[in-house]
């Protein structure tokens, strides 16, 4: 109830069929999408566009994940990546600021992130790749599922055993290899086949296709 006071129409409180009340979540009202070009000169078109060229995001990827960006409101000046569950429904998005002097970088939405991002792209019959963000997952393609940090979502935990998934590989950054060698340890002692990828760069982005 009280994020629905705070924000307004972007977020509706509704009753799932556990005993905790849950918080459905909108994309904002401002988001406009990539593919359409709006008329006249619009510089943060521009820009948005231009650091989503940077970052490798091509068109098709803009298509599949439903990418946009805001031109107004509490996530102006920010990239949009949705991600939605295996209904298709929105359970979390990233908002990523397009201007390298903005202070905070990432104005992400004020609900869990106990969410299996992107869920509605995996194949769970297939090799899963565990990255730790959004760009991460985008660069690998395949079957990659973004943690937003350097641990596993218990929901994400629970998908991987209760799908009986295969194979898994785990491709975090150079600074969380410690986490990332727990949870190779973890998977294998459970009898699931799994690499832990060192990368050549910085993180998975870097590193591309």
């Amino acid at each position: 109830k009280k994020l629905y006071e705070i924000y307004g129409d972007d977020y509706v409180v509704y009753q799932q069929d556990t005993e905790e009340e849950k918080v459905e979540l909108r994309l904002p009202s401002e988001f406009q999408s990539l593919l359409k070009e709006p008329k006249g000169f619009n510089p943060l078109f521009r820009k948005v566009k231009e650091y989503a060229e940077k970052r490798g995001i091509t068109r098709e990827d803009i298509i599949r994940y439903n990418i946009g960006y805001c031109d107004g409101g509490m996530y102006a000046n920010r990239i949009i990546i949705p991600s939605y569950d295996s209904n298709n429904r929105l359970n979390y998005f990233i908002a990523r600021s397009v201007y390298d002097e903005e202070k905070f970088k990432y104005k992400n939405p004020p609900v869990s992130k106990n969410v299996i991002m992107f869920e509605n792209q995996i194949n769970w019959n297939e090799p899963i790749t565990l990255v730790e963000g959004v760009f991460d997952a985008m660069a690998v393609k395949r079957n990659a599922i973004p943690l937003l940090g350097k641990f596993i979502p218990k929901k994400l935990n629970d998908s991987i055993y209760n799908n009986e998934v295969k194979k898994i590989n785990i491709l975090l950054d150079e600074d969380a290899q410690e986490q990332a060698l727990r949870h190779t340890m973890q998977f294998q002692n459970q009898g699931i086949e799994t690499r832990n990828i060192l990368p050549s760069d910085k993180d998975a982005s870097d590193m591309g296709f």
